[in-house]
């Protein structure tokens, strides 16, 4: 028989009410319903199947109420993740050789893309990263991907075999200018 689990604190139940109207998030509204309800007398496991989650997870609703109040139950995030294998010292350095291009290492192409991007971080850090992470990382340091407009071919044959090519997308770095 599992351990009953009971509330600690007094429960503020017109602010909870008042919290249970006005919410839209589910995740939130279904915190509060769990607090009311064992506040009511409804055991765990019987709110559990109501919210249609386990047991454990309404139990720990109740224990973050009783540890830390209503704010504690109200606060939801995300967790931290798993660390970044670079430091934001070394996304800054990224980010500028966006800005000044291959060219600028001694590359033979002209523009950067995450392929490209995620081997020249291998080779400098020895750090292997995939292009989605590449991908993600410069967006989140406010990196654009640009992509080629393509023209209409015209009646010249050599314009129609360019209709065909397969385009490069190239990175662009956020101007520090404006910041």
């Amino acid at each position: 028989m599992p351990k009953t689990i009971k509330l600690t604190r007094p429960v503020p139940q017109k602010a909870l009410e008042l919290m249970l109207k006005q919410e839209s998030n589910r995740r939130l509204r279904d915190r509060i319903q769990t607090i009311q309800w064992v506040a009511a007398g409804v055991p765990v496991q019987d709110v559990a199947k109501r919210i249609g989650r386990c047991r454990q997870a309404t139990a720990s609703f109740v224990h973050l109420f009783n540890r830390e109040g209503l704010r504690g139950v109200i606060s939801i995030g995300r967790g931290p993740g798993r660390q970044s294998r670079l430091v934001h010292a070394q996304w800054d350095a990224v980010v500028e050789w966006i800005r000044q291009g291959p060219r600028a290492f001694g590359y033979p192409f002209s523009n950067w893309d995450c392929k490209r991007l995620a081997v020249c971080i291998h080779k400098k850090w020895k750090v292997s990263l995939s292009d989605e992470q590449v991908r993600r990382q410069l967006h989140k340091m406010g990196c654009r991907l640009l992509r080629p407009r393509r023209k209409l071919p015209g009646q010249d044959p050599r314009d129609r075999a360019k209709k065909n090519e397969v385009w490069k997308f190239c990175w662009v770095a956020p101007d520090i200018s404006n910041a």
